[in-house]
């Protein structure tokens, strides 16, 4: 594409649109489709655009975002420009593909610049240059249509703090009163500073001098035990919202479902669980402190109309422009802070990864790409912390300018009230010290001002956590939903009965008639056949009687011991469903990453019988891991059912399902710590010799003896003191820990020899396990009693190793591939 310089003489108008950041690293697209919809005043809650723009792993086409813009009645369109001069054409804002792999939005621009509104930063402006280099040419235009309707309301951020402090309400109101009780010495000091100018020094009453005295000490130890007590509470307040705030929090990430975590940066994601800290404080400390001192400005107030109606009226005045220059640079602040946080988490992020892939780091001699990269990250978070320290030092410097200028004027003009008589000396230095007073609560109002619109990017950074389903209400909602489909199904099924029965009921009325007609004759011919059954042999119908009696003494005599070994054998059966069997079956399953994409598995059908193992290959991206992981219960299917021992996955209980189920996944995790802890994961349940014989069958026993202090030895991060088939048998023993009957193997010996790896694999089929393979090596895979070859997310052959190699298909090519 080439692209020519805009033309400077058509200047576009430009506008401003909301400032909306994204919080996935792919969901560009839905975030801005939603400063779109916001600016024409229809606000979407980002969380539904995510799935109405089919938000996956790999984010979202532009197809998407218009299909998503005109089910909210938009007039959508897209299309490619071959020039920038055909922006002139086109009316802001509009949505533009930048740099091949981000959704932004183009609010207008001007002869040198363009202004931008970018889900990833917030509004910034870029030089025609550089809006050349990034722009690919592709626009979504987005305006409303006739079926457009404005609606919606902007996220509050006071249900988001009700809900934190609602558990603490007792706590708070203490602290409230106990700064109420604080205005009584405030008020109490300009009194006796007034009597002791008027009365002491100009009317020489020295006789109040003592009484005086006495009274601003215990006015001073008054304030002095209140001021404790209160920051006493509030600090037990900030550790108790603090301790139950992250707890809360991560122990919801922790019930997340695995997309959750695919689409966001990891350190962003630890990132937040500090901010609650942050919040805790913000909450206890001066949001309590900020409704006392609301109270006391109005306090103060009444207190100064009474002293001088002029003199307040300078006070409220220069109060108000405090707080005018707050509400001006709020949208700035809001912008900077959003933007702040989320730079913060993506260092972090970068950080933890490099640090992670030291090693390749190194091997590659990339240290200094890698540093350039995160210096990148570096400086857009320090230029992000200068632009808000900007502002910062605006709400900074101008209360305390305000002030000075504040206490100047009133003695300039109370100095010549009290020329006129108006006020005494002694009401002139009451008044200002009210002032004061009157101004510190003012500051702190605004410092606060300030704090809560930084507070806001981080409520909305951890509302976007918590508003997420976990894997519990996922399944409770699904479950509710073909609840209401059967009941709707059943409904229909008890109609359409009603309406067979009221026909069979008329077809039944006429036949009625016509054999009661019929009985009547059968009735008289039976009479006479009754007479002669009556003259039955009453010795024949004795014997019949006594021969039943025999069979049932008989019955009665059945062995009891027979019967309590029985019972004892339903009990035995009962104490095993810890353990499921091993039976695995898969049954019509398509599932796909977004909802508005074709499904990447599509109506697979597996069936597992106990010890079976069988083998799933195909080419990169064909869905192998994703019915692993589907298997394990990592993601939901679309459609079918998974079934263990016959059973639906939803009907089995999740700790029989964790004690029977494990998997061995491509990627391992092994932390700092012992090897004990790593196997186990905290569960002190297993025991020594579980943990043995994992380590046994996983061909590891012997190498984790070696480490010094054995199974109780020091494990470096990331199991940097192992060879890469040492971690990978490491992976496997925690999965045999729980001696799972069933067992998913992902690439799970890739890094071993084929010595080692058969070793393992007798093992494991001496412990008579089902085992799901994922694997691309031959020796991995060609004794599994059925290989399934994968394409596309479809079964496209089936079969034993010698049989798919007798027909020619795509597993002889894997396999050719391979030798």
């Amino acid at each position: 594409m080439i692209l020519l310089p805009l033309s400077k003489s058509n200047e576009k108008k430009r506008v401003k649109t909301p400032t909306i950041i994204q919080m996935e690293a792919v969901e560009c697209g839905a975030a801005a489709l939603s400063i779109i919809l916001a600016y024409y005043g229809r606000i979407v809650p980002l969380a539904k655009l995510r799935q109405e723009c089919g938000v996956s792993r790999d984010g979202s086409k532009a197809s998407k975002i218009v299909g998503a813009a005109r089910n909210y009645g938009m007039e959508a369109n897209g299309f490619k420009a071959e020039t920038l001069e055909q922006l002139d054409e086109l009316s802001p804002p509009y949505i533009v593909f930048w740099e091949f792999n981000h959704f932004l939005v183009v609010e207008g621009f001007n002869k040198h610049q363009v202004f931008l509104n970018d889900p990833a930063t917030g509004p910034r402006k870029v030089s025609w240059d550089e809006f050349d280099e990034g722009f690919t040419g592709v626009i979504l235009t987005i305006e409303p249509g006739e079926e457009f309707e404005k609606g919606g309301r902007k996220p509050s951020m006071i249900p988001l703090l009700y809900q934190r402090l609602r558990p603490s309400l007792g706590a708070i109101i203490y602290c409230i009163i106990a700064g109420f009780l604080l205005v009584i010495p405030g008020l109490i000091v300009p009194v006796f500073s007034q009597i002791f100018v008027d009365n002491i020094l100009v009317e020489n009453r020295t006789n109040w001098l003592r009484p005086l005295v006495l009274g601003m000490t215990i006015a001073m130890i008054l304030q002095t035990l209140l001021t404790l007590l209160r920051l006493r509470y509030l600090r037990k307040l900030m550790i108790k919202l603090s301790v139950g705030m992250s707890s809360q929090f991560m122990w919801h990430i922790l019930r997340l479902p695995v997309g959750f975590y695919a689409q966001r940066y990891a350190g962003e994601i630890s990132d937040r669980v500090n901010i609650n800290n942050e919040v805790a404080q913000v909450l206890s400390g001066q949001l309590a402190t900020t409704v006392i001192d609301t109270v006391m400005i109005v306090f103060y107030g009444l207190v100064m109309f009474a002293y001088d109606r002029v003199l307040t009226l300078i006070g409220i005045s220069f109060a108000a422009v405090n707080i005018l220059a707050l509400q001006w640079v709020s949208r700035q602040r809001v912008d900077a802070n959003m933007r702040l946080v989320q730079d913060e988490g993506k260092l972090a992020g970068a950080s933890i990864a490099g640090l992670q892939s030291m090693e390749t780091l190194k091997a590659s001699a990339l240290e200094s790409d890698f540093f350039s990269r995160w210096s990148g990250y570096y400086a857009k978070t320090v230029n992000t912390q200068q632009q808000l320290e900007v502002t910062n030092q605006v709400l900074e410097i101008l209360p305390t300018f305000l002030s000075s200028l504040t206490s100047v004027l009133v003695l300039v003009v109370g100095g010549l009230r009290v020329m006129e008589g108006e006020l005494s000396i002694g009401m002139l230095v009451a008044f200002q010290s009210l002032m004061l007073s009157f101004q510190q609560p003012v500051n702190t109002l605004v410092g606060f001002g300030s704090t809560l619109q930084e507070l806001e990017g981080d409520l909305n950074r951890l509302n976007d956590v918590l508003s997420n389903e976990t894997e519990a209400e996922g399944r409770r909602q699904k479950a509710e939903e073909e609840a209401e489909g059967r009941r709707q199904e059943a409904e229909g099924r008890r109609q359409k009965a009603e309406e067979e029965a009221e026909g069979r009921r008329q077809e039944a009325g006429g036949r009625r008639q016509k054999a009661e007609e019929e009985a009547e004759g059968r009735r008289q011919e039976a009479g006479g056949r009754r007479q002669e059954a009556e003259n039955i042999s009453y010795k024949e119908a004795e014997g019949r009687r006594q021969e039943a009696g025999g069979r049932r003494q008989e019955a009665e005599n059945i062995s009891y011991k027979e019967a309590e070994g029985a019972e004892k054998t339903d009990i035995g059966e009962t104490s095993q469903l810890t353990k499921l069997k091993g039976y695995v079956e898969l049954r019509n399953i398509t599932f796909g990453y977004s909802q508005v994409d074709p499904p990447l598995v599509i109506d697979l059908n597996l069936s597992l019988q106990p010890g079976q193992k069988i083998a799933l290959v195909g080419g990169s991206g064909s869905g192998k891991s994703t019915i692993a992981k589907l298997i394990c219960g990592l993601y939901q299917p679309w459609e079918g059912e998974i079934l263990f021992d016959g059973v639906p996955r939803e009907d089995i209980s999740p700790t029989v399902l964790t004690n029977s189920l494990s998997m061995v996944e491509q990627e391992i995790f092994l932390f700092g710590g012992t090897v004990r802890d790593n196997l186990t994961l905290w569960n002190p349940t297993i025991s020594t010799t579980q943990l043995m014989k994992a380590c046994q069958d996983a061909v590891i026993h012997e190498a984790v003896m070696a480490l010094p202090g054995g199974y109780d030895g020091e494990l470096l991060e990331g199991g940097a003191n192992l060879s890469g088939g040492q971690r990978q048998r490491l992976e496997i023993a925690r999965a045999l820990v729980n001696n799972p009957t069933i067992l998913v193997m992902d690439e799970a010996t890739s890094a071993l020899d084929a010595e080692t790896e058969k070793m393992i694999v007798d093992n494991l089929q001496s412990r008579g396990c089902s085992c799901i393979i994922v694997a691309h090596r031959l020796s991995t895979i060609r004794d599994c009693d059925e290989i399934i070859v994968l394409e596309y997310g479809e079964v496209v052959q089936r079969g034993t190793h010698e049989e798919m190699l007798q027909e020619e298909g795509v597993y002889q090519e894997l396999i050719s591939s391979k030798s």
